[in-house]
């Protein structure tokens, strides 16, 4: 009992979570339910009169089902006589079947509109959670749920909805078999409860293999989604077989766990027939040697039990059923969950304005191994600042913090004396601009990349711009100019090519600043060389700060930070970190040989 108040309150917690928007549709779904359920007892209650008089018995005083009919006919005047009580009969049929027509069109109508909107509110909610949360996500995992979860938990829905109609189909059946013969009745219900209660172990067998099939789908959602974005080097390592090889046991897992699902699913549902079939020919046995046997009622319950018994499977395919989807549900409703503790929170109201200054004051930061110590910078606007250090000294850390990807442990960033959270996101974000060394280009074409869903950038404004970020002469040579499709991940263009395409991306925003990540690390120097050409062009109308390795990128720049373990170490001009022999630009510059521009 205990056992089954838990699956119950825990169907009750999906539906409230999952459908709480279509609670009074999930209602009416019900009734209507119940009322075709009704229906169907009054079809059979119908028939068995109508079978009396077929077969000629005259006597059917004796019947109670006849003589309720009997009374039912007298309060409208009308004569029980086969021809009116077998219109009375189509009558009741045909309704019921414009309700089954009207139910299951509701219910493909609710179940699409949910998946549409809980796939809507899940990307939404994901879009705009916290970052540190989104960091944390597998790559594949969004899809695998969005997709096949969610349907998954549209399942569900329908599967609650034919529960509900089978014990309304069942309620009928049972009412209408108890006027006829209360005994056989009460032990139907014996027999049929023992069938839920032996069957209960092959629904947790089956609750547990979708479980096992929800987390071997999105683990191998995760291993494609992540094999594909490292396709190019497990090509040119020559491990195509050995990638293969360490993934193929998901598949065959896959297999292992569908198979016995289905064959605890199979085995509960044709087990149940037999069963039926021997306990209905019980049934007549005992009726005939033991009790005052009467065809016309036989036939009746022999035809009440049969379907009493298909409603019991119908309810143990249903358990079964919603015991299939509950492990997906719930990945939904976590998710549903996570999405909204972790929301982005914006506690901003005032628009952006900088006319003097950036400050990190005191900045400290720890989160997984990303740590910040005690920082200060000040940054003038119009100038370019370079960020140096070995990796894991905290660059792009404070990249992500003065993005308001990550709030600061302690300590504040000011701008213009105030603090940065009091600005909106909206304004920040579309103030600040940022290219990136992985770049994220879409398989579109060359003006979609840097109009980048901002429907407002013209033809005129991303010519500008690429010519600003010096990509514009290229752009103008190809055949198909600003309509070139580049590719998924801009794979049919060079890395500096699709760095100068996010450059202009980034400019054609006209942000006040911009902040260059590594933007020319895994490019050639002919490349570099651009990009420090179209970001020259840039200095003293933007101010811009470039996180760089290469010591070659910053060599022009006013202002030189050097990070190590989280900590400023060095900061000051390049010519003067340049010309302190102790200082780590120096050392790093002997090391590359690299001389500052004049």
């Amino acid at each position: 009992m205990a056992s089954l108040y838990r699956v119950i309150k825990r169907i009750v917690t999906l539906t409230n979570e999952l459908y709480h928007q279509y609670r009074w549709k999930m209602l009416a779904l019900a009734a209507l339910g119940i009322i075709t359920g009704f229906l169907e007892g009054v079809g059979i209650t119908l028939i068995i009169p109508l079978f009396t008089f077929f077969v000629g018995s005259a006597d059917t005083t004796g019947n109670t089902i006849i003589r309720a009919i009997n009374v039912f006919f007298e309060r409208f005047n009308l004569h029980l006589g086969f021809q009116n009580l077998l219109m009375l009969t189509i009558a009741v049929f045909l309704i019921k079947a414009v309700l089954l027509l009207l139910f299951g069109y509701i219910r493909v109508r609710i179940v699409a509109n949910y998946k549409k909107e809980i796939r809507n509110e899940m990307f939404f909610g994901f879009l705009m959670s916290d970052f540190t949360y989104l960091h944390r996500q597998k790559i594949g995992h969004l899809d695998a749920i969005i997709l096949h979860s969610v349907k998954s938990s549209a399942r569900l829905f329908e599967y609650i909805i034919s529960l509900i109609l089978s014990v309304a189909n069942l309620t009928m059946f049972l009412v209408v078999a108890f006027t006829l013969s209360p005994n056989i009745t009460l032990i139907t219900i014996a027999v049929g409860s023992l069938l839920l209660f032996l069957y209960k172990p092959l629904i947790k067998k089956i609750r547990l293999y979708s479980h096992q099939l929800a987390v071997l789908v999105r683990s191998v959602s995760h291993t494609l989604g992540e094999t594909l974005y490292g396709i190019k080097t497990i090509k040119a390592l020559g491990v195509e077989k050995k990638v293969f090889d360490s993934t193929k046991h998901f598949f065959s897992d896959i297999e292992d766990a569908e198979f016995k699902k289905n064959i605890v699913k199979s085995f509960s549902k044709i087990s149940i027939e037999p069963l039926s079939v021997v306990f209905i020919v019980g049934v007549f046995a005992v009726s005939y040697m033991y009790a005052e046997f009467n065809i016309i009622t036989f036939v009746a319950i022999f035809y009440l039990i049969h379907n009493m018994f298909s409603q019991i499977e119908k309810m143990q395919s249903g358990l079964h059923a919603i015991s299939e989807t509950m492990p997906n549900a719930f990945e939904v409703v976590k998710i549903l969950r996570d999405t909204k503790k972790y929301r982005q929170i914006d506690t901003g109201k005032s628009g952006f304005l900088f006319n003097n200054t950036i400050e990190f004051s005191h900045i400290n930061f720890s989160y997984a191994s990303q740590t910040l110590s005690d920082i200060n910078i000040n940054i003038k606007k119009g100038e370019i600042v370079g960020i140096i250090g070995p990796s894991g000294a905290g660059k792009t850390t404070i990249v992500d913090l003065l993005l308001r990807l990550l709030e600061p442990t302690s300590g504040q960033i000011l701008i213009d004396g105030n603090d940065i959270r009091t600005i909106s996101m909206a304004s920040w974000r579309t103030s600040i601009a940022y290219v990136a060394q992985d770049i994220f280009l879409r398989n579109d074409t060359i003006l979609n990349n840097i109009r980048f869903y901002d429907d407002l950038v013209t033809v005129e404004d991303a010519k500008k711009a690429a010519a600003a970020a010096n990509i514009l002469e290229f752009i103008e040579s190809l055949s198909n100019k600003f309509d070139t499709v580049i590719g998924e991940r801009g794979s049919r263009l060079s890395g500096g090519e699709r760095q100068r395409i996010a450059l202009a991306r980034a400019i054609v925003r006209r942000p006040k600043i911009l902040i260059l990540d590594e933007a020319t690390s895994a490019l050639d120097n002919e490349a570099e060389v651009q990009i420090r050409e179209a970001v020259t062009k840039l200095k003293g109308r933007i101010t811009i700060i470039i996180i760089a390795h290469r010591l070659s990128s910053v060599t022009n720049v006013d202002k030189l930070l050097v990070l190590d373990k989280g900590a400023i170490i060095e900061q000051g001009a390049p010519t003067e970190l340049f010309n302190d022999p102790n200082s780590y630009f120096h050392k790093m510059s002997k090391l590359g040989n690299i001389t500052l521009e004049s």
